[in-house]
């Protein structure tokens, strides 16, 4: 087989291999929590202020 059926061999989804694919809710896997949570006397870094001249998008400031 050359190397173009090869590459293209390896792109094909073969479904049958997810068939045997565990989840970790399938192995019963607590989920993580929601909130991370961090010791009272932690460091607070106060970030800058965003400016509209440094955003690509304009949707960002219509939030």
């Amino acid at each position: 087989m050359g190397t173009y059926e090869q590459q293209r061999k390896f792109l094909k989804s073969n479904f049958n291999d997810f068939k045997n694919i565990k989840t970790d809710k399938m192995k019963g896997v607590p989920q993580p929590e929601e909130f991370k949570h961090y010791p009272s006397n932690a460091m607070i870094i106060n970030l800058p202020a965003v400016k509209a001249d440094i955003l690509k998008k304009e949707i960002f400031m219509n939030v």
